[in-house]
């Protein structure tokens, strides 16, 4: 009997076991340090939110925009809380209340569309 190419593929075949499948590394929706600061991050929300005047402090730059909620203490929902140059600078910004401002959520999507003007206007640039 002769030996043929294939029947020394399948032998080979009969032998092969497929390595293990590895499970990707899943990424944690929050880092580490971020959980832990997560207490302190509430309790600058919760000054930001509380602090006098119920205006929201993001409209105040764009005075020519009508503000798109009412802010009383009942409703702290509907407003949000920003930080003044947020990305790169978020991660200090977010634990420091003086660097932070509350807004309705139409100031804060104008805010966050047109940042260079909101920060001139502010006199941050």
């Amino acid at each position: 009997m002769t030996k043929r190419a294939g029947d020394e593929v399948v032998n080979l075949l009969k032998d092969y076991t497929p390595p293990p499948e590895k499970k990707p590394k899943r990424i944690p929706p929050v880092s580490k340090s971020r959980a832990e600061k997560a207490e302190l991050r509430e309790l600058v929300r919760w000054v930001v939110l509380t602090r006098p005047g119920p205006r929201c402090e993001i409209g105040q730059a764009f005075p020519e925009i009508p503000c798109g909620s009412i802010v009383t203490p009942e409703r702290k929902h509907a407003i949000e809380v920003d930080e003044i140059r947020g990305g790169a600078y978020r991660s200090t910004e977010m634990y420091d209340p003086e660097r932070c401002r509350r807004g309705c959520h139409r100031h804060h999507d104008h805010k966050t569309a047109n940042k260079r003007e909101y920060l001139r206007r502010i006199g941050e640039l």
